[in-house]
């Protein structure tokens, strides 16, 4: 779990993980990230490139947006004592009345497996603690997102997306689309049915995008003349 008092931007972040990435002596990994760690996957990659070799996006946040989704508003807390007061007291009592609808939200049109908040980990949202980080990643991503999606057509590592067009969170047409414009060798999967929890409801598709993007990683780099 991240401090108390650590910064949330995606760039902090994305400093953290390289910093434990080189430690453990990875070179140029694939990188796979869901949601908005799929934006914290392409801020590694931009500001870190030794420490991504290929990326794999699951649904991803790419580009900044001002509006934010249903399930999530609750969590606009721009102040941080007020959001720690709210994860200690409200958070958690809102959360357990209000989950079974907000996961038909972010499931579907899929449906919410039984086992989601057991097997699924779905009870871990629900510390105070995981309230906090969240709202506190939530206000901070459109920090850096704005002059991250100037730089997307830098990238040349191979980068894969897998998005649903019956996605209820994030647009494929704002966020897949938008970023296929900026990164035309981006190899970009949509498919017609599923919603935004692709790795729980589309394992073998999600995995499927990652052993091709794998194989890409593993191919011989050709220097040029």
């Amino acid at each position: 779990m991240r401090p108390d008092g650590a910064p949330a931007k995606l760039s902090a972040q994305a400093d953290t993980l390289a910093k434990f990435m080189r430690a453990l002596g990875l070179k140029q990994p694939l990188l796979v990230g869901h949601s908005l760690g799929g934006a914290l996957s392409l801020a590694i990659a931009l500001d870190h490139p030794d420490c991504a070799g290929a990326l794999a996006l699951i649904a991803p946040l790419t580009h900044a947006q001002d509006d934010v989704p249903k399930p999530f508003q609750g969590l606009v807390v721009y102040s941080p004592t007020l959001r720690k007061i709210i994860a200690w007291t409200l958070a958690i009592p809102m959360a357990i009345r209000r989950a079974p609808d907000l996961l038909k939200i972010v499931f579907g049109p899929d449906a919410v497996p039984a086992d989601y908040p057991t097997r699924g980990g779905g009870l871990l949202g629900l510390r105070p603690k995981s309230f906090y980080n969240t709202s506190s990643d939530l206000v901070a991503v459109n920090d850096d997102l704005p002059g991250m999606m100037t730089r997307y057509g830098g990238l040349t590592i191979p980068l894969a997306m897998l998005f649903a067009k019956g996605d209820r969170i994030l647009d494929y047409r704002r966020q897949g689309e938008a970023m296929k414009q900026k990164c035309p060798a981006l190899d970009l999967v949509l498919v017609d049915e599923h919603g935004h929890m692709l790795p729980v409801t589309a394992p073998d598709r999600t995995a499927d995008l990652i052993r091709r993007v794998a194989a890409r990683l593993q191919l011989p780099r050709v220097a040029s003349a």
